[in-house]
């Protein structure tokens, strides 16, 4: 009796969710951070990802990531739609197929067009990739490559520390910064597949 009862309980518990493996982008990659965000990383063809971020306001965003990694495009969204005045294009010189997938201790820099609000902005790209290592997250220890992604443009300069995960697919920002300002560094809870 005592195991009819126990055996209940178990299917009565919902399935805790997996670490997220090689093949899981297709269907969807969720990682939650401290302070309510949530963002959903998936695989939508032509070698780009689409990263859904949504805050613990209801504020949302979007962003498509060539190979992962490279920002395509990016903007808020409203109604599950990216808010066609919020949109920036960034515009690489050569198609999004043959844009490079980061590799541990290499350097990557591209010169760049972004469309935003309607003005073209000349952009300088950097990219420096560390060692392979393993980052942390929950109870998940994913392989990982550390990198530092800088976009200089007349005027200003975003600095980004990223981590990205090679059995996986695409690239996780971890902090931001522009120059003379303050930054902002995101602390995860958990990563997991969709179900």
């Amino acid at each position: 009796m005592k195991t009819l009862a126990l055996l209940t309980l178990l299917a009565a518990t919902p399935a805790l969710a997996e670490c997220p493996i090689a093949g899981d982008l297709s269907s969807g990659i969720r990682v939650y951070d401290t302070v309510g965000g949530v963002e959903t990383f998936l695989e939508i063809g032509n070698t780009v990802v689409q990263a859904d971020f949504r805050d613990s306001t209801g504020f949302a965003s979007r962003v498509l990531l060539g190979k992962g990694t490279h920002v395509l495009r990016s903007g808020d969204v409203e109604n599950g739609r990216m808010v066609n005045d919020s949109i920036t294009i960034t515009t690489y010189p050569y198609p999004n197929v043959s844009l490079p997938i980061p590799a541990p201790r290499s350097k990557w820099d591209i010169s760049t067009s972004v469309n935003q609000y309607g003005d073209i902005i000349a952009e300088q790209q950097s990219q420096v990739w560390r060692r392979a290592t393993t980052l942390t997250i929950g109870d998940c220890t994913l392989n990982a490559i550390r990198g530092k992604v800088t976009y200089a443009r007349a005027g200003s300069t975003l600095i980004e520390d990223v981590a990205y995960f090679p059995d996986l697919g695409f690239t996780l920002l971890l902090s931001f910064k522009f120059t003379d300002e303050p930054g902002d560094t995101f602390t995860f809870t958990r990563i997991e597949a969709v179900q």
